[in-house]
């Protein structure tokens, strides 16, 4: 068994390109099925049909979303935008983020009025990308996307071509995870470590403990909350603990205990104390992974941006705001925030600004 657990680790590793490594956490996040792990063929690289075509891809443990624009005399007009399910490489395996991710381009391309065409450039920023092999496998899967295919992680969208230390970025979507561009141009940055030893102050992490809230006000061992008729509704149970095998099973989706904080927010901006005392947890922890950053960044780049993503923290003003006055309560209040809600827009605009430095080198 274990010699042909080598073979088809083998094999993987020679059609996707990829190292062993990345062959076998595909192999095994497809059930040890060789035809799942390698997944559809990659197409060949394409000779570019629309050189003025751009396309931007940000991707994320719950979704991903796409923009294909069109370049003209340097300026870039948006001319469709799609959406499709997870895209993190990590958590759901390359092949799969791959598929997600052009359904979500092809739909851009149906919104645009045109038929799916290769571009001069697609920049696809995911969570869980941070590892070469990781990001090189996913860029394999989608070749055909366009001339040049670049992957990069959601936080390099939101750093762009800030100089060291000028942007602290924070996303809280599924996962969670602060960065800012170092003194010798890598990132630092703290938290991203996963949903099992992780992610504080995310959607995940806030799904979880609501959860476990709901959990304990049925057993009594804390206080009875809004947020049970709220989960129970979600989930489509009558009772808490009926909650447990609807979100049992090997292949739970992250996204679905994730998908819980919305009723987080909406309980809390209702009134309910366990959920605000949940989101005041989340902003404190969030704050947490910015001062972390913060404090190691460059003496000489002050004053600093801090941009805040994700699907949590982009559609939670009240948890944004909670995380910027923690961190002016702290002493590390940025100068300037901003909210960042378009983060596809980031991409297919690093894709524009790709694209011109290659034509003027």
């Amino acid at each position: 068994a274990r010699h042909a657990g080598d073979v088809m680790t083998a094999i993987g590793a020679a059609r996707r390109g990829v190292a062993t490594t990345e062959a076998r956490r595909l192999l095994a996040a497809a059930g040890g099925q060789l035809r799942g792990a390698i997944g559809a063929e990659p197409g060949p690289r394409p000779t570019v049909a629309s050189p003025d075509l751009v396309i931007g891809v940000d991707g994320g443990g719950s979704g991903c979303r796409a923009v294909v624009g069109r370049v003209a005399a340097g300026e870039l007009t948006v001319l469709g935008r799609g959406s499709g399910g997870p895209a993190n490489p990590r958590a759901i395996g390359g092949p799969a983020a791959a598929t997600n991710i052009r359904a979500a381009v092809a739909e851009a391309f149906a919104a645009a009025g045109l038929p799916p065409v290769p571009a001069a450039r697609a920049c696809l920023g995911l969570a869980g990308a941070g590892r070469p092999d990781d990001a090189a496998a996913v860029a394999a899967l989608l070749v055909d996307l366009a001339a040049t295919v670049e992957v990069v992680t959601d936080a390099d969208l939101l750093l762009g071509d800030s100089a060291p230390g000028e942007v602290v970025a924070l996303i809280a979507g599924t996962g969670s995870i602060a960065v800012a561009r170092a003194a010798d141009g890598t990132l630092d940055r703290a938290g991203g470590w996963g949903a099992v030893f992780g992610d504080e102050g995310s959607g995940g992490w806030v799904g979880r403990t609501a959860l476990a809230a709901v959990a304990a006000a049925a057993d009594g061992r804390g206080p009875a909350t809004a947020l049970t008729a709220r989960l129970l509704a979600r989930y489509g149970v009558e009772r808490p603990p009926l909650l447990a095998a609807a979100l049992s099973g090997p292949a739970l989706p992250r996204d679905r205990v994730a998908a819980a904080a919305i009723d987080v927010v909406a309980a809390a901006a209702a009134g309910d104390p366990v959920a605000t005392e949940l989101l005041a947890a989340a902003a404190a922890e969030l704050a947490a992974l910015v001062l972390a950053v913060e404090r190691r960044r460059p003496l000489s780049s002050a004053p600093w941006t801090l941009r805040l993503a994700g699907g949590l923290l982009g559609h939670a003003p009240r948890l944004a705001d909670a995380v910027v006055d923690g961190l002016r309560r702290a002493g590390g209040g940025p100068p300037r925030v901003e909210v960042v809600t378009d983060a596809a827009g980031d991409a297919v605009r690093l894709a524009l600004r790709r694209v011109a430095a290659a034509r003027g080198a």
